[in-house]
């Protein structure tokens, strides 16, 4: 498939058209790569798809594999991305080792994998992230909560306030626990 420069479609057309230089640089392996039926179905988003042209080869038709597989939001695609990349970097690894460290296999076929994917991978790339959660976890068994109550902090502990829930099956009940937290 044979491209255009920008300038031969201005002389051609006499229409100035502005493409991001990724995606220029990348055009001919996006359109000749997997990358292509993933982007027509929409399973991967074209930024992510720029990312991934920086990656090694096998890495990249891995990643397509996986981002196929699972419906992720653009923003968390990225986030994966970003994460892995770091990963691969700091441990010198590659994505089939990683995958299998994580066992990512056996999440993919869980209804609703995106969150338990996204925090392994997460919980990997940040270590003291597992510690906290793990804490936290063991704090909120001895508290021997109600079902009616939960107690859940902000996701990945970025701001140290905690959300209390309480579910009421009466309105009479509200007045009660408002008497009650002002004595806190």
């Amino acid at each position: 498939m044979d491209f255009f420069s920008i300038s031969e479609i201005y002389k051609k057309t006499n229409i100035d058209i502005s493409i991001n230089k990724d995606l220029n640089n990348n055009l001919k392996n996006i359109i000749d790569s997997k990358f292509k039926d993933s982007l027509i179905l929409g399973k991967i988003n074209l930024k992510t798809v720029l990312e991934l042209c920086k990656w090694d080869e096998n890495d990249r038709e891995l990643m397509i594999k996986f981002l196929s597989k699972v419906s992720f939001s653009k923003s968390q695609q990225l986030n994966i991305i970003e994460m892995l990349e770091e990963i691969i970097f700091k441990e010198k690894s590659n994505i089939d080792s990683i995958y299998n460290k994580l066992n990512i296999e056996n999440i993919i076929d869980e209804e609703k994998p995106q969150k338990k994917i996204i925090e392994k991978i997460f919980s990997y790339r940040f270590p003291a992230y597992q510690k906290e959660s793990d804490l936290w976890e063991q704090g909120l068994k001895k508290l021997k909560l109600p079902p009616n109550i939960s107690i859940a902090h902000y996701p990945f502990f970025e701001k140290k306030d905690i959300e209390l829930k309480i579910n009421i099956q009466k309105t009479e009940d509200i007045e009660k626990i408002v008497q009650f937290l002002k004595t806190l």
